[in-house]
């Protein structure tokens, strides 16, 4: 029985590392393609930041004295589901070219986008307000790792910070 429960162990700690040294891969792509790019700088950073970072700490948590729990793990996927579905809100304008206007949702990327053109800047905003929202798979995704690996660096400064004050004598 204990044998079976190690093996139990050792697989899911080879899955939880498996997945932060993934995050940490799509994290540093993410800060390298940006390097030569000044379109959304901030965004690109910030999101390769926390990759990286939540794909560390999913490595090293035995190293932190933590293991996975149910409760952290139902804590991040409903922090990556409400920071995906709180980032649509967030609204990013841009216009461009010989007057294209564009329009996206979300944070750090944009899975929902729509635009147009037209002879003036007015006229190309009109025009691509006038149309629906487009649905882009890939930035959705991108946008719940993203959030994703947000809690995980949540529950884990949350589970640090409870084992601290659980020593004070």
């Amino acid at each position: 029985m204990e044998t079976a429960l190690s093996a139990r162990r050792l697989g899911g700690q080879i899955l939880v590392s498996a997945a932060g040294a993934l995050g940490m891969i799509a994290g540093l792509m993410v800060l390298l393609d940006q390097l030569g790019s000044p379109e959304r700088v901030r965004e690109s950073l910030v999101a390769g930041a926390v990759a990286t970072a939540g794909g560390a700490a999913l490595i090293f948590l035995p190293r932190l004295g933590l293991r996975v729990r149910p409760v952290g793990v139902i804590a991040t996927a409903v922090v990556a589901l409400a920071g995906t579905a709180a980032s649509l809100v967030q609204v990013k304008e841009t216009t461009g070219g010989m007057y294209a206007y564009l329009v996206g949702r979300g944070y750090p990327f944009l899975p929902l986008r729509r635009g147009d053109t037209g002879e003036t800047p007015g006229e190309a905003q009109r025009a691509a307000l006038a149309k629906p929202w487009n649905f882009h798979w890939t930035p959705f995704l991108a946008d719940l790792a993203f959030w994703a690996f947000a809690g995980v660096l949540l529950v884990i400064v949350v589970a640090l910070v409870r084992k601290a004050v659980g020593r004070r004598p």
